[in-house]
């Protein structure tokens, strides 16, 4: 079987782009204090209604969330002209009041090179920030930085330690990336039951990667009991939503009659599905190989079917 992981760094940047929306659990306050001359308004409330002078005011005030609230407003343009390097100083005055989202969005905007000069350093020390307050995306992009060595010293110790606060927090991303620490055996020690429990996590809340890797889990017999049926189970899981690894593997348990009942119209959309959606050069060939050799064994009224299939499926 296939075991392509997807990698870790790769998602980086998608994971952390700049995004002035993000909806970011902050810790636990208590009332906000009102400060002299303002009103007890929420900032959240004075953005969504696009107040810039009021935000503007309790911002030059002091008040970390308005700071916060006018960054995002810059940096969306909303009720103002797009303005990255102005969103940046608003966040950074936040940030050095120690509000974590704004601690994190300077670390992505650093990481990205988005309204300042690249710098992975500064990155991970606005990570590092927005981590320490229990910030799981800022947890995770911290861990992603001490994987590839961005910013910080490469320490695989280091990145399963981070992965794994933003993992037992759900954050999904973490718990794939922590998956595949432990079946890798980098920064701990290799253990398929636990990477199992980490795909499952991930996997339960919809991530394709972690669908299929637990599907090969299953028919490796690799922390797992081997039970084909439940690996054909997950890879169709991820075949639904476009795992074209999963998409393949799962036309070779058809193919095979493993784990599923033999059948060849299925296994021919299937494998039609992934030489489609393959970015990999390897699995797009083998795909095709699949494919030309299962339709072989079939009559053109059911390759037209298995068309038929993979067509309709395109435009779900």
């Amino acid at each position: 079987m296939r075991m392509i992981y997807r990698s870790m760094v790769a998602c980086t940047l998608l994971v952390t782009s700049f995004d002035p929306g993000l909806a970011m659990a902050l810790p636990v306050q208590q009332k906000r204090p009102t400060l002299a001359g303002t009103s007890s308004e929420d900032p959240a409330s004075a953005f969504a209604r696009k107040d810039v002078a009021r935000l503007t005011l309790m911002a030059t005030q002091g008040d970390a969330e308005a700071q916060y609230q006018l960054g995002r407003m810059y940096a969306k343009g909303q009720g103002v002209a797009q303005d990255y390097p102005a969103a940046l100083r608003w966040y950074r005055q936040a940030a050095d009041q120690g509000h974590a989202t704004a601690q994190y969005n300077l670390g992505v905007a650093y990481s990205n090179g988005i309204g300042v000069r690249s710098d992975q350093t500064a990155a991970a020390g606005w990570f590092r920030k927005a981590a320490e307050q229990g910030s799981a995306a800022a947890q995770y992009s911290l861990g992603v930085m001490y994987v590839g060595g961005q910013g910080v010293a490469k320490d695989d110790v280091a990145a399963a330690m981070w992965f794994g606060k933003a993992a037992e927090q759900g954050y999904v991303n973490a718990q794939y990336n922590l998956g595949l620490i432990y079946t890798n055996g980098k920064g701990v020690n290799q253990d398929y039951s636990i990477a199992a429990e980490w795909f499952r996590k991930a996997a339960g809340q919809g991530d394709g990667d972690a669908q299929y890797n637990l599907g090969v889990l299953y028919a490796e017999g690799k922390g797992l009991p081997n039970d084909d049926a439940a690996a054909a189970a997950w890879y169709l899981k991820a075949s639904d939503g476009g795992n074209a690894n999963a998409q393949y593997n799962l036309g070779i348990m058809l193919l095979n009659g493993k784990g599923l009942t033999k059948d060849y119209t299925q296994a021919y959309t299937w494998f039609t599905l992934s030489q489609a959606r393959a970015t990999d050069a390897t699995l797009k060939s083998e795909a095709t190989k699949a494919r030309d050799f299962v339709a072989s064994k079939m009559s053109r009224m059911q390759i037209a079917e298995a068309q038929r299939r993979a067509s309709l499926w395109r435009k779900k």
